[in-house]
C-alpha cells in the first residue's frame, strides 16, 4: 500500500475513486464502441458520412439549446439577485442615514470640545478639571462605539 492509498481509505475516498474509474472505463468504452460501430456498419462511406454529420448537427443544435436556456436561467437568477440587493439597500439606507447623522454630531461635538480646549482659558484649576472631563468623556464614548 502506498500513502495515498492509506489516506484514501482512512477518508473514504476508496469507494468514490473506484466508481470515478468505473463511470469513465464506461464511457470511453460506449464511445469506442459506437466509433467502432459506425465505422464497421454495412452501409456505404457516403451513408455513414451523412449519418455521421446528421449526428453532428443534431448535436450542435442540442448544445445551442441547453446553452439558451442555461443563458435564460442566468438572466433571471441576476434580476432576481439585483432586486434581492436592491430591496435590502432600501431597507438599510434609515440605519445607514442615523448612524452617519450620529458620527456627523460625534464629530462636531469633540471639534467643539477640542476648539474649547484650546482657546485660551483662565488656568484655574476648576476650569482644567472641566475640560479633561470632557475629554475624558468624549474617548470613553468613542471606545464604547468601537
Amino acid at each position: 500500500m502506498n500513502y495515498r492509498e492509506i489516506m484514501d481509505a482512512l477518508n473514504g475516498n476508496t469507494k468514490r475513486r473506484a466508481r470515478i474509474r468505473v463511470v469513465l472505463g464506461t464511457t470511453i468504452g460506449v464511445i469506442v464502441g459506437a466509433g467502432v460501430g459506425i465505422l464497421l456498419a454495412p452501409k456505404s462511406g457516403k451513408d455513414t458520412r451523412k449519418d455521421i454529420v446528421d449526428g453532428a448537427e443534431k448535436g450542435v443544435e442540442k448544445a445551442r439549446e441547453v446553452a439558451r436556456k442555461a443563458a435564460d436561467f442566468v438572466k433571471q437568477e441576476v434580476v432576481a439577485v439585483s432586486e434581492a440587493v436592491i430591496e435590502k439597500a432600501e431597507d438599510l439606507k434609515p440605519a445607514v442615514k442615523a448612524v452617519t447623522a450620529e458620527a456627523t454630531t460625534k464629530k462636531v461635538s469633540k471639534t467643539t470640545s477640542s476648539k474649547a480646549s484650546k482657546a485660551p482659558t483662565k488656568s484655574t484649576p476648576k476650569a482644567s478639571a472641566k475640560a479633561d472631563t470632557q475629554e475624558v468623556t468624549v474617548a470613553a464614548q468613542d471606545e464604547a462605539k468601537s
